[in-house]
């Protein structure tokens, strides 16, 4: 399961962005989830992130806060990498499109595009 955990991230993170198929990360993350009974806080994530990008941001929301759930109590690195996660998805369901990525796919992680550079 964790090497399609693993496959599921690749497709929805990897470089070049239009290289990215978030529809074969979704289908690929259920799966993965159903196998494990929605209980790995790592593989809900991936589903988070899958369902987001797919444009089911109220999924997203649901599936992360699950994650965060599972976490054990007190700060760490991997509750504030997902509760940043959480805000980006509630900021999507909002409408506020300010603070997503501007292009389709893209993650907090993607270098910001130059649109005044000539190709």
């Amino acid at each position: 399961m964790h090497t399609m955990n693993g496959l599921a991230q690749l497709l929805l993170t990897r470089h070049p962005a239009d290289a990215r198929d978030p529809q074969a990360a979704l289908a690929l993350a259920l799966e993965v989830n159903e196998l494990s009974g929605h209980e790995n806080l790592e593989y809900l994530d991936t589903l988070s992130l899958a369902y987001h990008l797919t444009g089911d941001t109220a999924k997203a929301i649901e599936n992360q806060k699950k994650a965060i759930a599972l976490l054990p109590p007190g700060e760490s690195s991997t509750r504030k990498q997902f509760e940043a996660a959480l805000a980006i998805f509630e900021t999507g369901l909002k409408g506020d499109s300010d603070t997503l990525p501007a292009e389709q796919g893209a993650l907090a992680s993607d270098p910001p595009v130059d649109e005044t550079r000539d190709e």
